[in-house]
């Protein structure tokens, strides 16, 4: 009996375990505001979306250099980023490989 109860417990353990790592911050949104960093040393850059839906939605989504695997990859972010904002993309998706915090960004989506 414990044995039957303990398969289904493990693997919705497992699932909540990956949703509580990383998440989808944003989908369906629009870039409203990009800038570089607030203290003019940290090698990132943050965007705020509206619309669509997410945790982060209407709030400062941040991109560290230091979250990414190169400086040639945060650039790449970055020139996404970009393009969303100046082309008026309506469908971003933003995306947090480590945790659901609106802090450290890793990937960003632009759908037609």
């Amino acid at each position: 009996m414990i044995k039957k109860l303990l398969k289904p417990v493990g693997v919705l353990l497992l699932l909540l375990s990956n949703n509580g790592f990383a998440g989808e911050l944003v989908k369906n949104a629009q870039i409203v505001e990009i800038g570089s960093s607030s203290d003019g040393v940290t090698d990132n850059f943050y965007i705020v979306t509206t619309g669509g839906e997410g945790l982060c939605v209407n709030k400062a989504i941040i991109f560290k250099r230091t979250a990414t695997s190169s400086p040639e990859f945060f650039n790449r972010l970055y020139t996404t980023a970009l393009t969303a904002y100046t082309t008026n993309a309506k469908k971003v998706r933003i995306y947090n490989t480590t945790d659901d915090s609106c802090g450290a960004a890793t990937y960003i989506q632009i759908n037609k």
